[in-house]
C-alpha cells in the first residue's frame, strides 16, 4: 500500500469520525483501541472513501506491486476495515528512506498523534529547498 497524499488525506478523514464515535473505546492517551468500527463509522462517507481507495489499491490500481498476485500472503491484510483497525492503532511512524513520501510519514503522524522518526538517504534538496536534516 503506497503511502501518499490520497492514503493520509483518507487517513485524516477517518479518524476524527471514529473519535467521535467511538468516545467509549478510548484510553487515557487519547488513543483509540478499537476491536470493532462502529456501525455509524461503516456508514459515513469517509468510511466508504477509505474502502473504495483500499480496495484499488489492494487490486493493483495502486502501487501495482499486488496486481498480478494470484493469492496475498497468509500475513497481508487485504479487508479495508482490518487496515482501518491496525492504523488507529500505530504508535510510532517510521519512515525509512522514504524519500518522496517523507511529507507524508510525517503528517500520518500528526494525524495520528503518533511519535515519527524520519531515516533520510538524502533531502532532495531540488525538489524541497526548505527541507532540512
Amino acid at each position: 500500500m503506497p503511502l501518499d497524499e490520497e492514503f493520509v488525506d483518507r487517513v485524516r478523514c477517518l479518524v476524527p469520525q471514529c473519535r467521535r464515535c467511538c468516545p467509549n473505546h478510548y484510553g487515557d492517551d487519547d488513543r483509540p483501541d478499537l476491536n470493532v468500527i462502529n456501525e455509524h463509522v461503516r456508514e459515513t462517507d469517509e468510511y466508504l472513501a477509505w474502502k473504495q481507495y483500499w480496495d484499488r489499491c489492494r487490486d493493483g490500481g495502486g502501487d501495482g506491486n499486488h496486481g498480478n498476485s494470484k493469492a496475498p500472503p497468509d500475513n497481508e491484510i487485504i479487508q479495508a476495515e482490518e487496515a482501518l483497525k491496525v492504523i488507529l492503532r500505530i504508535k510510532l511512524v517510521v519512515g525509512f528512506h522514504p524519500d518522496q513520501g517523507t511529507d507524508y510519514c510525517v503528517e500520518l503522524a500528526e494525524i495520528l498523534g503518533v511519535p515519527f522518526c524520519i531515516v533520510p538517504c538524502c533531502v532532495f534538496p531540488s525538489e524541497f529547498p526548505n527541507r532540512q536534516l
